[in-house]
């Protein structure tokens, strides 16, 4: 519990954050970490346990391969030799500076949820006033809070679309190299028949990388080998998904539901039309016509929903 200044309770976030890596941890570290915690963040901080920066899954996803820092890095520098800079990189190589932040007792929760929806920002630390990391607060925490009453927006309303979809016999890659060109963390994979077969999403890619026989062959120098593997065998097919004409409550409440971010978007035939995610919810929702956003900061509740039409 932080108690503000200004009299407000702030509840939301972990404390500590679910993942922190000191400035001078490898890569490998930081690779099984993310594994080891399925996070999708993490925390980088100095000796005295002061912030220095943060590194997502974009960023290990962008050095394992396909990305510009794989392809500086990785290929010009060491030439192609990965395990190489999975040793020899540092946290503190990869990580984004100068991030954004929460100060405790400075920082109110509508101040937070107004941060983060509209900077369109995944976490942001919490620290004190000297910097020093206390917690984190995610998308995923502030998508908690939003009151799942009818919202009188369809999905289809703030959905990506067209969806950037792969087939099943795509190379990892390829996959990779797609994420980061979109910029985007998840892809449906498709069947021979164009169907929604499976999904596969950056925490995939890093429990793929992270596997012991696969850092052998990264050890060995087999890094063909390694990327030649295709999506199916590392993707995932028990999916929830949801109608495109349904309110984006009901979206909101399968993911609670199944714990995960995101949503394939189905049409009444059946067919992949979209895919919605916590970050559509949190940044596009409010931008439609008609739809007020009001943070109750006492009972630590988001209410998003169209009060005019």
């Amino acid at each position: 519990m932080v108690l503000s200044e200004k009299g407000e309770i702030l509840l939301i976030g972990r404390y500590p954050p679910l993942l922190m890596f000191p400035h001078d941890a490898d890569m490998i570290t930081v690779l099984l970490g993310f594994n080891r915690r399925g996070a999708k963040h993490a925390v980088v901080f100095d000796d005295e346990m002061r912030l220095r920066g943060m590194l997502s899954l974009r960023d290990v996803v962008d050095l394992l391969g396909g990305g510009e820092r794989w392809r500086r890095i990785v290929v010009e520098e060491r030439g192609g030799d990965l395990y190489r800079a999975l040793t020899e990189l540092k946290a503190s190589d990869l990580m984004v500076s100068d991030t954004p932040h929460v100060v405790v007792g400075e920082t109110r929760l509508d101040e937070v949820v107004e941060m983060m929806m509209d900077h369109r920002l995944g976490a942001v630390p919490v620290v004190t006033k000297d910097m020093r990391v206390v917690g984190m607060i995610s998308e995923r925490h502030i998508s908690e809070l939003i009151i799942d009453t009818t919202m009188y927006v369809s999905v289809k309303e703030i959905m990506s679309s067209p969806v950037v979809t792969a087939e099943l016999s795509t190379s990892v890659k390829r996959i990779q190299e797609i994420m980061t060109e979109k910029r985007i963390r998840r892809i449906p994979l498709l069947d021979s028949l164009g169907s929604l077969a499976g999904i596969v999403t950056m925490r995939d890619i890093i429990r793929y990388y992270a596997a012991e026989p696969v850092l052998e062959k990264i050890r060995a120098g087999k890094l063909e080998d390694v990327y030649r593997e295709q999506a199916k065998n590392i993707g995932s097919y028990r999916i929830a998904t949801v109608n495109e004409n349904r309110d984006v409550s009901q979206a909101v409440r399968i993911m609670r539901a199944h714990g995960v971010g995101c949503l394939p978007v189905l049409d009444n035939e059946g067919r992949l039309v979209g895919i919605i995610t916590e970050r559509d919810i949190l940044t596009k929702l409010p931008r439609r016509v008609g739809v007020e956003r009001f943070v109750d900061t006492l009972r630590h509740r988001i209410f998003i929903g169209r009060v005019f039409f």
